[in-house]
């Protein structure tokens, strides 16, 4: 498998992102934390990504129950609907 292969793999989420994704992660778990229901607007456009994915996935009735969240490609998603 080529380098660029493994890139164009990484997502978070269904969102693509480079290296490890820590800036999408890290603005997912602090929009999971204070539930602003606002994108961020910071200079990180990956933690605002971040944002935007947990803003989401709040608004579809989904809640982590788990901490090493991947994406969809990474199978680590460990949701389910909130009651």
């Amino acid at each position: 498998m080529k380098v660029l292969e493994i890139i164009n793999e990484l997502s978070f989420h269904g969102r693509p992102c480079t290296k490890d994704c820590s800036g999408h992660k890290a603005g997912w778990e602090w929009e999971r934390k204070h539930q602003t229901n606002t994108t961020a607007a910071t200079p990180s456009q990956s933690f605002n990504n971040g944002t935007e994915i947990a803003i989401n996935q709040a608004k579809q009735g989904k809640k982590p129950i788990g901490t090493n969240i991947r994406g969809e490609k990474g199978r680590f998603q460990k949701f389910q609907p909130q009651k």
